[in-house]
């Protein structure tokens, strides 16, 4: 249960199953404050539904067109002198090779065993779009499955109106891309083999696709002390490139990018202002912004349940690993579309789950801090306009840990 100060006096109590909101003449009531912490507090927790699709990432390509420094799969820092930094071995998937059928053969023998009737498709990379064959192959494959739900992970870059068009055609719904930053800073973070920019490429090709498909599109924005200061300015070119109501936006602060690109946020004492003005811009402009929740960890469906039985994270030649991060390291493969799951490599250390990199005393107290001053503010703009509490506001689970 977590309990935010409301900026009008008020309390926000937020529960596993409920939120609630004490008016300032009531906050200081010590009977009515044990009557609400005693509701929330006995609530049965609210069970996680099951799903009834079986969740399977796919990998078309591990290499990538652009040379991100922090890319977690990189295998260490840039070189001196280099854009490119060191890589997981490059695999791809063509749509015409024998490894799509023998994933969709794994996946029919998956949803049998565990008793689903449905696949949700994550399309991966490295990034996917460099193999778009495949990536129209596999949706044609699935397809009788039958395929409920499909997006995809991608720098944007090479989505064009055409290929929008397509991939909307065959199943795709959505597209997960992610910024760090506004131009000043994303160009300097996220660039090409060869260092050139991004920021107005992506916008760009974000706007021709919303133009040319109904696409829903889902934004994670890599905060840092570099710039969260340009935040709102983002929100705005955001705003031109998109269709905010198509479009969910999550304000991601970042306590370390990776291999030597330091990160100062938490010395950043004012950070909630430009937190609050680009979230209250985006509400505004009719950005879905996640509902506040008292998770700390959001489950996994691929390796909350060890050894497959909710998903899989299938690489390009057929390998299977226990989540996404994982994807592309020969040292963390725990089987093959093949062979199935191999039990030992399941129950040893290679079977890694996201939610073990959460740890909730980890966060620095000013960023705690800061991230209950603009999770009231959310609540607040809600309750102020009559919208509604409910997950159907949220983000995209799977974007938050890209």
């Amino acid at each position: 249960m977590r309990t935010l100060e409301s900026s009008t006096g008020g309390r926000w109590v937020i529960g596993s199953r409920q939120i609630a909101f004490i008016p300032a003449e009531y906050k200081a009531d010590r009977e009515v404050m044990t009557m609400v912490d005693r509701r929330l507090q006995t609530t049965t927790p609210a069970e996680r539904a099951p799903d009834p699709n079986y969740n399977i990432t796919v990998l078309t390509s591990t290499d990538c067109n652009l040379a991100c420094p922090y890319c977690f799969q990189n295998t260490g820092p840039r070189p001196a002198g280099l854009w490119r930094s060191p890589r997981i071995a490059v695999s791809e998937l063509k749509s015409g090779d024998i490894a799509v059928s023998q994933i969709v053969s794994f996946v029919k023998k998956q949803m049998e065993t565990h008793h689903k009737d449905g696949v949700d498709l994550l399309l991966f990379g490295g990034e996917p779009l460099l193999r778009y064959d495949a990536c129209i192959g596999l949706l044609k494959a699935l397809a009788p499955l039958p395929l409920r739900h499909a997006r995809i992970t991608t720098n944007a870059t090479l989505l064009t109106a055409s290929r929008a068009r397509e991939l909307e055609a065959h199943g795709l719904e959505a597209v997960n891309v992610t910024f760090d930053g506004g131009a000043t800073t994303h160009d300097q973070m996220r660039f090409t083999k060869s260092g050139g920019q991004t920021y107005k490429v992506i916008l760009r090709k974000i706007e021709e696709a919303t133009a040319a498909s109904t696409l829903h599109w889902s934004v994670r924005v890599n905060v840092s002390h570099l710039n969260s200061h340009e935040l709102p300015q983002l929100v705005e070119d955001l705003t031109r490139a998109c269709e905010p109501s198509r479009c969910n936006l999550h304000l991601a602060p970042l306590r370390d990018y990776g291999f030597g690109v330091p990160n100062e946020l938490s010395t950043v004492s004012s950070l909630a202002g430009p937190f609050k003005e680009a979230y209250g811009r985006a509400l505004e402009a009719g950005f879905r912004i996640g509902v506040p929740t008292a998770e700390e960890v959001e489950h996994c469906a691929y390796c909350t349940a060890p050894g497959g039985v909710t998903g899989a994270v299938i690489g390009p030649d057929g390998t299977l690993y226990s989540c996404w991060d994982n994807a592309g390291k020969p040292d963390k493969a725990v089987g093959h579309v093949v062979t199935g799951y191999d039990a030992d490599l399941v129950n040893s250390n290679r079977w890694h789950a996201c939610s073990a990199d959460v740890v909730t005393n980890e966060l620095p107290s000013i960023l705690g801090a800061v991230e209950d001053e603009v999770h009231a503010f959310i609540l607040d703009w809600y309750r102020e306009h009559g919208v509604a509490l409910t997950r159907a506001n949220t983000a995209d689970p799977t974007l938050e840990r890209r």
